[in-house]
């Protein structure tokens, strides 16, 4: 019983991480290109709380490879009280 809190623990830690945060969006982003064959990708992830959403230098590119967005920075709020 122990170990499974630890591991519970452990994995809320770590998502909570920006650095695990910016490379799970990665993995996310690569993905989704590969299904729309256009390229997206993100710089860096922060998730604060889990009320803000905050993504860096992200680029959403046509399949002809022109940019349809880009922004060094894009901020989202999360109701959680609505949710």
């Amino acid at each position: 019983m122990a170990v499974l809190i630890l591991l519970l623990a452990g994995g809320y830690l770590s998502v909570q991480n920006s650095r695990v945060q910016t490379y799970l969006t990665q993995m996310f982003a690569n993905q989704l290109s590969k299904q729309i064959h256009s390229k997206i990708t993100v710089g860096k992830v922060n998730i604060a709380f889990f009320n803000k959403i905050i993504l860096n230098d992200v680029l959403v590119e046509d399949q002809k490879s022109d940019t349809l967005f880009y922004t060094q920075k894009l901020l989202a709020k999360i109701d959680t009280l609505r949710i």
